[in-house]
C-alpha cells in the first residue's frame, strides 16, 4: 500500500498530502476542500468525450497540496449541509455549485476526471505485469495519472434531483408524524401512514448509503471505535438525512440569514433551535435591535404627521 504522510494544523484546518491513497480518501478527519476555491473549465474525459468541469488548482501531491478540511457530520455550523443543498433553486447553474463548492469541495471527486492541462491522454494497459503493472497501479490511484478531479454540472443537478425528492418524503413523514388526528381513526390512519413513510424514506437512503459510506474501525489517528463515515460530501449528505430519520430530528433554518439549516434534536434547549452559531446570535440580536430603532423612528415619525 501506498503510504500517506500528513500535515495538520488543527482539526479541520489544513493537510498537506505528500502521497495518496484512494483507499481512505476522504481521511477520518473530514473531507478535503480546496482553500483557493473552484472554477468551471472546458476538458476531455477519459473516454474522450468533452465537457465543462469543476476543478481546483491544488495538486493531489507534493507540498503544494494543501487542502482544507470539514467534517460536516462533526461541525454543528455543517450538519444541515444537505438541506442547504436541497433547497438551492433548481436547476443548478455553474455560479451556484461553484460557490457551494467552494464551502463543502466537490460532491464526488474521484467519480469523473477530467485531463490536466497541457496533458495527453493515456489509456492504462489491461493484464499489465511487471513494471507495466506498477505503472498501470500508480495512474489508477493518480500518482502518474494525466487525469485530475473533475465534476460536471449535470453530474452536481442529477444529484440535487434526488436530494429534492428525498427531502420531499423527508418532510411528509415529518408532517404526519407531528400532527394529531380529530378521532381515533383518523389518528390510526395517521400513524398508520407515517410509519409507511418512514419505511420508503429509509429504503431510499439505503440505496444511497450503500454506495457512498464506508464502516471501519478507522485509521491515521482517532480512538479506534467502529464508526460509519462517508465516502465523499454526497455520501455525508445523505449520511445527515439519515441522521435526522434515525434519531428523529428536524430541520429549520437559521434565525441569523446565513443561509445555513439547523438540524434540531428532540429536546433541544431554546437557544440550539434558533441560530447556528454565536456569529449568527449575534447578527439576529442586531437585526432585533435595528427592527426596534426602525419601530420607534417611524412611531414619532406619525406622531409628528
Amino acid at each position: 500500500m501506498i503510504s500517506t504522510g500528513l500535515r495538520r494544523e488543527s482539526v479541520s484546518e489544513v493537510v498537506t498530502l505528500e502521497r495518496h491513497d484512494l483507499s481512505i480518501w476522504p481521511f477520518n478527519s473530514g473531507l478535503m476542500v480546496a482553500p483557493g476555491g473552484y472554477r468551471w473549465r472546458d476538458g476531455i474525459k477519459r473516454d474522450g468525450g468533452a465537457g465543462r468541469f469543476l476543478v481546483s488548482d491544488v495538486p493531489v501531491l507534493g507540498p503544494e497540496a494543501i487542502w482544507r478540511t470539514i467534517d460536516p457530520l462533526a461541525d454543528h455550523e455543517m450538519q444541515g449541509a444537505a438541506k442547504e443543498f436541497a433547497t438551492l433553486s433548481s436547476p443548478l447553474t455553474e455560479s451556484t455549485v461553484q460557490d457551494f463548492a467552494s464551502r463543502y469541495g466537490h460532491l464526488d471527486p474521484w467519480a469523473n476526471s477530467v485531463l490536466r492541462e497541457g496533458q495527453s491522454p493515456q489509456h492504462d494497459t489491461p493484464h499489465a505485469t511487471g513494471a507495466d503493472a506498477l505503472v498501470a497501479i500508480a495512474r489508477a490511484t493518480e500518482l502518474l495519472s494525466p487525469y485530475t478531479p473533475g465534476e460536471t454540472l449535470e453530474s452536481w443537478q442529477e444529484i440535487h434531483v434526488l436530494m429534492v425528492e428525498t427531502f420531499r418524503l423527508f418532510d411528509d413523514w415529518q408532517l404526519l408524524s407531528r400532527s394529531k388526528g380529530a378521532d381515533s381513526e383518523v389518528e390510526s390512519d395517521r400513524r398508520a401512514s407515517a410509519q409507511h413513510t418512514r419505511w420508503m424514506l429509509r429504503e431510499v437512503l439505503d440505496l444511497h448509503l450503500r454506495t457512498s459510506t464506508w464502516a471501519g474501525f478507522g485509521r491515521y489517528g482517532g480512538d479506534g471505535r467502529l464508526r460509519i463515515r462517508p465516502r465523499h460530501l454526497a455520501g455525508a449528505m445523505w449520511l445527515q438525512i439519515a441522521r435526522a430519520v434515525d434519531e428523529d430530528r428536524e430541520y429549520r433554518s437559521c434565525a441569523g440569514n446565513c443561509g445555513r439549516w439547523l438540524v434540531i434534536a428532540p429536546g433541544a434547549s431554546r437557544r440550539q433551535k434558533l441560530t447556528c452559531s454565536d456569529a449568527c446570535r449575534s447578527r439576529r440580536s442586531r437585526m432585533k435591535r435595528e427592527g426596534r430603532a426602525l419601530s420607534q423612528r417611524e412611531r414619532r415619525s406619525n406622531d409628528e404627521a
